[in-house]
Order: C-alpha cells, then structure tokens, then sequence
C-alpha cells in the first residue's frame, strides 16, 4: 500500500519567525545603504547559496574554472536538513546572494520565508527551485506494506507529483540520476543569465557533467541486472525512494525518509522481522551516524543472520562543510554504488 503525505499536516513547520523577520529587514535596510553590500558577492563576484551538498557539490562542477563565482554550502554545519532551523544570518545570506539553490519542500520552506521578507529595494536572488525544475521528477513520500506511518499524518492518495506540485514530495530528489541532469543544466542557465560572458563555460560544464552522471547512472545499471537479489532491507528511515524507482528496486524499512520518529511500533519490528526471515536477509543497510539498536532488534531472532552485516547508504541529507570540500556528489554515489553492490549480494 502507497500512501503521500499531507503536508498541511506534517509535524515539520517553517522555523522562520517574525522575530527574524524584523530582525532581518533591519539587517537588510542596513546593507542595502553601504556600497557593495548587497546584489553581487564579495570582491564582485557572483554569489551563489546552495542549501545542500548535492546542490552546492554540482554548482561547484557547473562553474568549474570560472573565477568570478562564489559558492557557498548553506546547511554545513552537519545538521539534518530536516531538522535545521536557520539564524538570522542564514536568512540574511538567503537575501543578499545573486542566485540560491533550494529543493523548495516543506524542510527548506523557511528559504521561501526568508525571500518574502526581502525589504524593498534590495534586489531579490534568482531561484532556482529544483522541486520546480522541468525535467525533474517528484515522488509522493510512501507507506510501505509494514513500514511505521507517522502519527500525525493522513493520507493524499497515491501517485507521482508533476514538479510545481511543492507539496507531500519526498525531498530527497537529488538521489535521481535523471533529476540530477535537469537541475545541472538549470543551475548553468542561472549562472549564464547573471554571466552571459561565461554562458559557454557553464553550458560546456554542465554538459561534461552530465556525461559523467550517465556512466555512474550505467553502472547502477550494471550493478542491478547482476545482483543477487532485488530487495534492499534498512534498520533506518528511507530517504532512497527516488534511487531504488530509478533502477527497479523494492525495499523494507521502518520509517519514510522524512520521519522524526525514534521508536518503532511492535507490530512494525514483528512486521520486519518475518520477512527478514521469509527473505534470509543477512546485510542491513543504515544511514550515517546512526544507531544499529533497530536492526538489531529486528535481526536477533533472525536464526540464520544474527552475525548479520550492517552496511551505510549516504544520501547526502547531512553533509557538513568539511565533507562538502573534501568529496564531491559523484565520489558520495560511487562509495554508495559499491555499498549498494554489496547489499545485493548474498555471499
């Protein structure tokens, strides 16, 4: 059974108060009177603000040898992007950079709030809306047949959303090769519109890029067509949905990607740990940093796999600065690709 998720009724709210709001607008009258202090980045150059790794890690590809642009990681401080809750000077960075790069769902809402609050006079960032970007792809957050539903949240009815829809999608869009492409080439046309002298760089950048991202994509593909098994069993939430869809996947799991939840229901574990054993499940797949209580309650009446294998996807939901510099969106899929490999496996 597939189920999306209500927004209207999600337990995330928008951080952003009125508090910051005027905080903000005091902020931003101030540095709209000093020279220098609002439309373009430091020293002149093009400021662009990613709120996420993926984002930021492919602005980095697409002005790539171009020295008149500034990328910046917004979430760097390793905070889950569903959780973070923004500073004044987050919001303010928000509305004095030339170009912000968001997923445009309910986690980075407070980005849109920010952008409203943008005094006049002060020229707004160019948006570039992954969520809304054509060619990409939005899947409604799901219910799977055993999984934990979130107390507080009720049913939309199945199915994709066409992008534009900003509502009950699942966030972690940029787990999608194909997505990937689309908000690459849109992230290069922002940067050509505030530097049209630059536009070939971008474009010859983003189209080298996305050459890259389709032979990871073929390797994927490889992966899957040998593998064992099909089924990817997690002791963790979800936030893979766009990634298993893309390559015919099925998966088990306790919670959606976007759940808060810490303690999963009985019937859940009693759920998980059938078809762990119907499955002969031995390799258990959980996010970075995570505890493994949840898989190991799940697997020690497993029989067969109470030495199970616990294995780490990395979907790029938490990156923090140092990480953003030292790895790139392709060396994070690669590491996963090989993890992925070893979960489809049975030896």
């Amino acid at each position: 059974m597939k189920k999306s998720l209500n927004s209207k009724n999600h337990s995330r709210r928008s951080p952003f108060s009125a508090a910051a709001s005027i905080i903000l607008a005091a902020l931003l009258v101030c540095a709209a009177l000093l020279p220098g202090c609002a439309g373009t980045g430091h020293q002149g150059k093009i400021r662009l603000l990613a709120t996420v790794f993926p984002f930021y890690d492919w602005a980095r590809e697409v002005a790539k040898d171009v020295n008149n642009v500034e990328i910046s990681l917004l979430v760097g401080n390793g905070a889950d992007i569903h959780s973070y809750v923004p500073g004044v000077s987050d919001v303010a960075a928000i509305s004095t950079c030339d170009i912000i790069v968001y997923a445009g769902g309910e986690s980075d809402a407070w980005v849109k709030d920010a952008l409203k609050n943008v005094p006049a006079g002060i020229k707004k960032p160019v948006e570039v809306t992954v969520s809304e970007v054509p060619g990409v792809t939005l899947l409604a957050e799901e219910i799977k047949e055993g999984m934990q539903e979130p107390a507080d949240e009720h049913d939309r009815g199945d199915g994709d959303h066409a992008h534009g829809d900003g509502e009950g999608f699942d966030e972690h869009l940029w787990l999608s090769f194909e997505n990937a492409k689309a908000a690459v080439k849109a992230i290069a046309s922002a940067l050509s519109g505030k530097d049209p002298e630059n536009a070939g760089k971008y474009a010859g950048n983003a189209e080298k890029y996305c050459s890259s991202l389709d032979s990871l994509k073929e390797s994927y593909e490889a992966a899957v067509k040998d593998a064992d098994t099909k089924v990817l069993f997690f002791g963790d939430r979800f936030p893979f949905l766009y990634l298993t869809r893309e390559f015919g996947l099925d998966y088990y799991a306790p919670f959606v990607g976007c759940s808060a939840e810490t303690e999963v229901s009985p019937s859940t574990i009693v759920f998980l740990k059938e078809k762990a054993a119907e499955l002969g499940v031995s390799k258990v797949i959980v996010l970075p940093g995570s505890s493994r209580k949840i898989a190991d309650t799940v697997m020690s009446e497993t029989a067969h796999a109470r030495d199970y294998t616990l294995l780490t996807l990395d979907p790029m939901q938490q990156t923090p600065a140092k990480d953003a510099v030292a790895n790139t969106y392709i060396s994070v899929m690669e590491e996963n690709l090989r993890v992925l490999s070893d979960a489809l496996s049975k030896s």
